[in-house]
């Protein structure tokens, strides 16, 4: 059947991370266990900034939530759900990408992927963060399989 879109009522524009934060904390209502996401953007673009405001919506304090470019995950815990938050930036896809137990990732919490453009993995939403200047336009897609 294919995957199709279907835009969530979320499009965005943002023009400081505080905005950026507060519609990340408005999207994560639409999150649950076993939810996969895709950051997708430019270097700076707003990404892990905006997994601090799903952080934030989940809890967690916001300062503890950092780039996971040099270790490639870092996970954030609350009660409700853990919060693994992936960049994929420095991996060579050719390679394929690395083995998680993504059974047990998706039973506890909710996979969150900067970088993840060429995975071909199970997904459910697709988050574009286009900057221009101070502004974020900010685009989120259901994937429906």
């Amino acid at each position: 059947m294919g995957t199709h879109f279907f835009k969530v009522p979320m499009n965005r524009k943002c023009v400081s991370e505080e905005q950026t934060k507060a519609f990340a904390e408005e999207f994560s209502y639409f999150l649950k266990k076993g939810d996969i996401v895709i950051l997708s953007g430019s270097l700076g673009a707003g990404k892990t900034c905006f997994v601090k405001g799903i952080a934030r919506a989940f809890g967690i304090s916001e300062k503890e939530v950092t780039s996971p470019s040099f270790k490639l995950l870092n996970q954030y815990s609350s009660p409700e759900l853990e919060i693994y938050h992936f960049d994929f930036y420095r991996l060579h896809y050719e390679n394929g990408f690395p083995m998680f137990e993504w059974d047990d990732i998706t039973e506890t919490g909710i996979a969150l992927i900067e970088w993840g453009d060429d995975w071909e993995g199970p997904l459910d939403y697709l988050v574009s963060i286009k900057r221009n200047g101070i502004e974020r336009n900010i685009i989120i897609k259901r994937i429906i399989k």
